[in-house]
């Protein structure tokens, strides 16, 4: 094997299945230009890898060169992985990229890694090896010794090398232009089966597809700034046939379509409308889509996607409060926000609202502003997502307002090792150390008021997800649990671990079902 990618686990893993894009993205384009690549991703609820079991496979597969593809979220157990499998090949060519490289290549470099891939990764890593097959080098990192192949590196942009006291750094990696020219993601590559053992497994693995890079928006909490600000779409052509390959492959019904603003481009809208609705998949499929409120979105187009299957729409609000938008530079108004959910939900279409919580400026004012909004909007939605935001590297909120004891969070033990329990699942809390460990030293009366503020409305928003008096029972039965996982939690930890890792288990496998049994449906 040329290449194997590791995608290791994420910290405060919930034991919900997730496959990331990235890696098997960069492995799809690899495989097609004729490399023997492979994906292993450790991010699964029916399996976690120990040091032996990457040993294990790195042997049996021959892998030549082992690559990791590293977030925020992964970054610690990323480090400690490489640094264990350094020892058992010491010559083995470790390479890296992701996300994470995009601001933080200097810091990666730092751990066992011989060269670092920065931002978008398949042109680089493709000249890389190409470059490398050039050169006879045994499979060795005795190849960055080589002087003539650092040479030969300079010309390659988005890498990063450190040897001998030395840094070789390119900028960033060149971003593919036309995305069509990418293969579809050929899940043949990464660890499917321990990840699927069911048909409602597929719900978040494979049927989230993303047609679209880029944002044009400066949002202070969001990478994708960082990432690039240009838009690049898939052609309605290419959206139309990856969708077909997908339904024929695995039998999916409902899939979630991730690109940040689906309905930006209005021509690709209406081409996408007139495909599906001349295929064979009208009325086989369903879809949830994202938008900004800053996307114009008029009656006719609302109806035309809802005649093709779009049932549910995913709302990026973060904030009502007109003054909160500002300080956050999310863009778009108040009165956009509603008048956008109203409209929706006038022609029946479901929607999720995103809010989040935790800034630096919080005060009872701001979240006292922001309960009247989704007092004022609930009836119009049909669920509500609250979080918190944990600051990532390379963001605004990042650079401005942490401490310098902050600055790593994402490397901190304790705060890596964190413990997932039932309450951060029954309260869909993603970043529960953020609140907890009070990253930006807000008073503490704040902080209980972001709990209960998260609490109320994470309850009061998931009992309006389904009419189903059945489904509407199971999710109080499910946030009372949560409520006491949460107590129990505080007198013993491990006590809560040994009840509730049954609840867990069983909680995500019939999260799944029911999403697509009785959610991902039109009204």
């Amino acid at each position: 094997m040329d290449l194997l990618i590791i995608n290791p686990r994420i910290m405060w893993f919930s034991s919900k299945s997730l496959i990331a894009n990235g890696p098997l993205t960069l492995a799809s384009y690899l495989h097609e230009k004729g490399f023997n690549v492979k994906v292993l991703d450790d991010n699964t609820m029916y399996k976690k890898y120990s040091i032996k079991d990457f040993i294990d496979y790195i042997n049996y597969h021959q892998a030549k060169i082992i690559g990791f593809s590293v977030s925020t979220l992964n970054a610690y157990n990323s480090y400690a992985l490489v640094k264990e499998l350094r020892k058992v090949f010491p010559k083995k060519i470790f390479i890296a990229g992701g996300l994470h490289s995009f601001d933080c290549s200097e810091e990666m470099i730092e751990q066992c890694f011989d060269i670092v891939f920065k931002g978008e990764a398949e042109l680089a890593v493709e000249k890389f090896l190409n470059t490398l097959a050039d050169y006879p080098h045994d499979n060795s990192n005795d190849i960055f010794d080589n002087n003539s192949f650092i040479t030969a590196l300079e010309k390659i942009p988005g890498i990063r090398v450190t040897r001998n006291g030395k840094t070789l750094d390119t900028g960033m990696g060149e971003y593919i232009q036309d995305l069509d020219t990418l293969p579809f993601n050929n899940y043949d590559l990464v660890n499917l089966n321990d990840y699927i053992k069911s048909k409602y497994d597929h719900h978040a693995v494979t049927n989230q597809i993303l047609f679209q890079r880029g944002c044009p928006y400066n949002c202070t909490f969001c990478k994708s700034p960082i990432v690039s600000s240009k838009i690049r779409n898939n052609s309605a052509q290419y959206m139309m046939k990856q969708l077909k390959h997908r339904y024929d492959k695995f039998g999916l019904n409902n899939f979630f379509i991730t690109d940040s603003n689906f309905t930006i481009d209005k021509n690709r809208l209406k081409e996408f409308f007139q495909l599906i609705t001349s295929s064979d998949l009208l009325g086989k499929i369903n879809f949830m889509i994202q938008t900004s409120v800053t996307v114009s979105i008029s009656d006719d187009e609302i109806e035309m996607l809802r005649s093709i299957g779009v049932t549910m729409y995913l709302i990026g609000v973060e904030r009502f409060n007109d003054e909160s938008r500002k300080l956050i530079k999310k863009a778009g108004t108040s009165e956009q926000v509603t008048t956008l959910i109203r409209k929706l939900h006038n022609h029946g279409v479901k929607t999720i609202v995103n809010i989040l919580v935790n800034f630096p400026f919080e005060t009872k004012k701001f979240i006292d502003s922001e309960a009247k909004y989704i007092e004022e909007n609930l009836p119009y939605v049909s669920f509500i997502y609250i979080n918190y935001v944990s600051p990532m590297p390379g963001t605004q909120v990042y650079k401005s307002d942490l401490t310098d004891n902050f600055k790593k969070w994402y490397l901190i033990k304790n705060i890596v090792n964190y413990r997932i329990i039932y309450y951060d699942i029954a309260y869909l809390v993603e970043g529960p150390v953020a609140l907890n460990l009070n990253i930006f030293q807000l008073p503490q009366e704040t902080i209980t008021l972001m709990r209960r503020f998260k609490e109320k409305y994470q309850w009061k928003g998931s009992l309006r997800i389904s009419k189903s008096l059945f489904l509407r029972t199971i999710i109080i039965l499910d946030m009372l649990l949560g409520k006491i996982s949460y107590h129990i939690a505080k007198i013993s930890p491990l006590l809560e671990y040994i009840i509730f890792k049954p609840f867990k288990f069983f909680r995500l496998k019939g999260y799944k079902m029911f999403f697509n049994l009785f959610i991902a449906k039109h009204k």
